[in-house]
C-alpha cells in the first residue's frame, strides 16, 4: 500500500493536528519546523510536513522546545503531555 503525506501544511493544519498551538507556537520560534513560506497579509504561514513529524517525535521522546518570549514574561510554566497527541498524528 502506497502512503500518501501532504508536502506542506498550513499553519493552521499543524495546530489542528497537533491539537496545542502554544507547542506549534513555540516550534515555529525556535526553529524545530521549517517555515516554507511566511505568512502575511492575505496568505498563511505554510510548513514542512516532515519537519512537522520530526518535531512532533522530538516531543514524543521527551525533548520540549523553550517558552515563547511572551510565557518567560508572563511566568507562565506549562509542560505537555506527549502521550495525548499520539492519535492526533496518527489520522
Amino acid at each position: 500500500m502506497i502512503t500518501v503525506e501532504p508536502l506542506a501544511v498550513t499553519k493552521s493544519d499543524a495546530f489542528r493536528v497537533i491539537g496545542m498551538p502554544k507547542l506549534v507556537q513555540r516550534w515555529l520560534h525556535h526553529g524545530w519546523v521549517e517555515i516554507v513560506r511566511q505568512g502575511g497579509r492575505g496568505c498563511e504561514t505554510v510548513i514542512d510536513y516532515q519537519s512537522l513529524k520530526a518535531a512532533y517525535e522530538r516531543f514524543k521522546r521527551g525533548e520540549e522546545p523553550p517558552p515563547l518570549p511572551s510565557e518567560i514574561k508572563q511566568g507562565m510554566k506549562t509542560k505537555a503531555n506527549p502521550r495525548q497527541f499520539d492519535e492526533s498524528l496518527q489520522g
